[in-house]
């Protein structure tokens, strides 16, 4: 569903992902970053709390939280329904309608 996978934290637990809120571990906000066609729903932060990702149509797009920029476009065949940003940094999980999808990042 919409409300499905739109909190999420950074490793360490100092930034959380409300959305496309960004918020401090005492859950001040901090900064909101949106991509555009963002309606709610799936969306993770990346390990370091830099990146939030965002289901966008069949796509997930990064925006990055310090320039409120794009910095990745991930496509799918079917709709995105969860992301995972693993804590070590090194991949972003996203499960779809049909499979899980396994997207290592730099």
């Amino acid at each position: 569903g919409d409300g499905a996978n739109a909190w999420s934290a950074s490793a360490d637990g100092s930034n959380a992902l409300g959305g496309s809120v960004r918020y401090s571990s005492s859950l001040a906000e901090l900064e909101t970053a949106t991509a555009g066609g963002y309606a709610g729903g799936a969306s993770a932060i990346s390990a370091d709390g830099s990146v939030g990702y965002h289901r966008v149509n069949n796509t997930v797009v990064g925006i990055d939280f310090a320039t409120n920029t794009v910095v990745k476009t991930l496509s799918y065949p079917d709709t995105p329904q969860l992301i995972f940003a693993m804590p070590d940094g090194r991949a972003l999980i996203v499960v779809t309608t049909t499979r899980i999808h396994v997207n290592l990042l730099p």
